[in-house]
């Protein structure tokens, strides 16, 4: 049985709910459902439109229900397309009823109507096996896939360029802003007039933001020799400042997850870090850091 992750859970305490976009119902008059059964058809056909919704202007949406109907009272199936339904929940293991593999880590995610057939019209993961036979010269080539990021610094300078100030801008969430701040007579931030301020989001939201740059801070930056110093010293300033802004959280439910990511996501990192990259973290912890580490914080 697959694993899955609700998108509910993702920002766990608060729950600060974020709702995405609704799949069309059934617009037929006389659905046998009332009209409450997501569609999984687009009819193009205006005549079959006019008459089964009168009041709608066509195309129509149509459940599997009302689609049989027609296709079986038809001479001539109408003109047809595929609606991709939303995901609920991402499987975190291959959701092919037929998969066989000993690695059954979901990689890739499929969102071509063949392959969402076998998965009720929604996009259907895949571990690499599966993929490999979905996916060849033979089947599939022109799917539309969605795969993991690979390593970044496999990748070429522009885009690994765009990554990493992800990550960066990600960790940086957990930071207070200037407005948040005990006002400082001695300090340099300027704080923006109360009608230039952009709507930030409170500061608990951020911070469970900043997991995500956590999470892909270890899942595709892997502290090797061979990654750039000046690239992973701005990574590696960013998390200083981090580990800055969550050392003195309160024991609630947001603290009780940020502490966790600590000890269980990041723990093995840093110890990598140390070992391929130990006179970085030193020069990034002095007081006049280079200028790549120069990030956040008093900076």
């Amino acid at each position: 049985m697959p694993l899955f992750l609700n998108f509910s859970d993702s920002y766990a305490a608060g729950d600060s709910e974020t709702s995405g976009w609704k799949a069309p119902l059934c617009q037929h008059e006389s659905c046998p459902n009332r009209s409450d059964t997501e569609a999984v058809k687009l009819c193009e056909d205006h005549a079959i439109s006019l008459i089964l919704a009168p009041e709608k202007p066509p195309p129509i949406y149509l459940c599997e229900d009302c689609f049989d109907e027609i296709r079986r009272n038809s001479c001539i199936t109408p003109a047809m397309v595929d609606v991709l339904l939303p995901v609920q929940q991402i499987a975190l293991t291959c959701e092919n009823k037929n998969c066989r593999s000993t690695e059954k880590l979901a990689l890739f995610t499929c969102f071509s109507p063949e392959c969402a057939l076998y998965n009720t019209n929604r996009p259907l993961r895949y571990c690499l096996q599966c993929h490999n036979i979905r996916h060849n010269d033979r089947r599939g080539a022109d799917h539309v896939v969605h795969t993991v990021l690979p390593s970044v610094w496999d990748l070429d300078p522009e885009t690994q360029s765009y990554v990493i100030e992800c990550v960066v801008s990600l960790l940086g969430e957990a930071q207070l802003h200037p407005s948040e701040k005990p006002n400082n007579p001695q300090s340099n931030i300027i704080i923006p007039p109360e009608s230039e301020r952009i709507d930030w989001l409170p500061l608990d939201e951020r911070r469970l933001i900043s997991r995500y740059g956590v999470w892909l801070l270890v899942s595709i930056v892997p502290p090797t020799i061979q990654a750039p110093q000046r690239a992973l010293g701005r990574i590696v300033g960013m998390l200083f400042q981090w580990y800055q802004a969550t050392a003195y959280l309160t024991d609630d439910q947001v603290g009780s997850l940020l502490e966790k990511l600590k000890s269980e996501i990041l723990h093995d990192w840093v110890l990598k870090l140390l070992e391929t990259h130990q006179n970085l973290v030193m020069t990034c912890l002095l007081p006049q850091a280079p200028d790549y580490a120069r990030i956040g914080g008093s900076w």
